[in-house]
């Protein structure tokens, strides 16, 4: 599944592999274990969400986020979309969402937090958006999380979430699911495509599967949308906007493709990245600060700004400043290019009680792997003669 942070890896050892679990007590259990204050999210953070979210909900629509867990994605996307219902089977995570929920107010008061199970009627979710339909729901790692195979067991929990999403969802309204894409979570996605209603009409118009270009994930993660259609005209496939024939098939050729091409890229920028040992200064604005939660903070895999940049923690120091106020000096090994922008994360995650984040450019130290050392001390010494 995603990368595991310590917290989620030890309840994985503890509880067993979540994949294909559904039932209210594993989850309560598992978000026992993995909450700690901090959000977990599967496979991607929530602005490369929010990045697939943009081209295709209009600003204020109201969105359905099924299998919210702890995760912070509508709390991020409150700004653009406003109001939303977060709904998990968990009576845990929701507890844990509330309480911070409470704890963003007022921005946050449109944001609702309710226990409810997908492979249940989710009407009773409408009453918490005044009755009317959803403009979209968002699933990141819900399927997932819930289908560890094509075997006729999930086929029928994937055919009673589908039909249960679609009946809360408005015509032309899409249903986004963040997915790792294996074979059998391909297969689940279309035998729903040609799900039918009691009426007979068909219940979806297209799906449509998208790349995603994650940076946060250590796997390629991809987008899948079902568009709910009226009932007439037969569903359509797509591959990243591109008509596909041959469905099932083609659609795994390709995502193998996309999968490959992508390893094989994000392996040649990582050769190819010049990288410092970077030493950053960390100022907070009170001498009460809760530097070893911090630090928690950036060593978690699930949380860090440093997991983007491809940036680790080499050692950590405090040191005494004045007024009994403290900095945290913070040794990474960082892609040279990337260090403004990585002060600039910390800061912006940390603003209400970090005043700055800054780089002691005096100790910076470039880092070069043995091949472009060589290279580099042979045209030294060639210039030299």
């Amino acid at each position: 599944m995603s990368s595991l942070s310590s917290h989620s890896a030890e309840a994985q050892a503890n509880l067993g592999d979540p994949s294909g679990n559904s039932n209210a007590p594993y989850w309560d259990a598992w978000f026992t274990q993995v909450s700690s204050g901090a959000s977990f999210e599967w496979y991607c953070s929530p602005s490369e969400v929010l990045c697939v979210m943009k081209d295709l909900f209009q600003p204020g629509s109201v969105l359905l986020h099924a299998g919210t867990g702890n995760s912070e994605l509508m709390f991020d996307a409150v700004d653009v979309y406003g109001k939303a219902v977060c709904m998990d089977v968990s009576s845990v995570a929701i507890e844990e969402m509330n309480a911070k929920k409470a704890l963003k107010l007022p921005e946050c008061s449109d944001i609702s937090f309710a226990l409810g199970d997908v492979l249940d009627t989710l009407l009773p979710l409408r009453d918490l958006n005044s009755g009317v339909d959803f403009d979209g729901v968002v699933d990141k790692g819900l399927m997932d999380a819930m289908m560890s195979s094509f075997d006729p067991v999930y086929q029928s929990n994937s055919d009673k979430l589908f039909t249960n999403a679609n009946q809360v969802m408005k015509v032309g309204a899409t249903y986004l699911c963040v997915s790792l894409a294996e074979d059998h979570l391909v297969r689940l996605f279309c035998r729903a495509l040609y799900m039918k209603d009691e009426g007979g009409g068909w219940m979806w118009s297209s799906l449509n599967v998208r790349p995603m270009s994650s940076k946060s994930g250590s796997l390629r993660p991809f987008v899948f949308l079902l568009e709910k259609g009226a009932g007439a005209g037969e569903p359509a496939v797509k591959f990243d906007g591109c008509d596909v024939e041959g469905g099932f098939n083609a659609i795994n050729t390709m995502i193998e493709e996309s999968r490959r091409a992508y390893m094989q890229k994000a392996e040649k920028e990582q050769a190819g990245k010049p990288m410092s040992l970077v030493t950053l200064e960390i100022k907070p604005y009170e001498a009460e600060f809760d530097f070893d939660s911090l630090l928690s903070r950036l060593m978690d895999p699930a949380t860090s700004p440093l997991e983007p940049f491809d940036a680790t923690v080499k050692s950590h120091e405090l040191v005494p400043l004045a007024f009994g106020i403290r900095k945290l000096e913070l040794t990474v090994v960082a892609p040279t290019e990337c260090v403004d922008d990585l002060c600039e994360d910390i800061l912006e995650k940390e603003e209400d009680d970090v005043q700055s984040v800054d780089v002691d450019w005096a100790r910076v130290m470039p880092i070069m792997d043995a091949g472009r050392l060589l290279k580099s001390a042979v045209a030294e010494n060639r210039s030299k003669k």
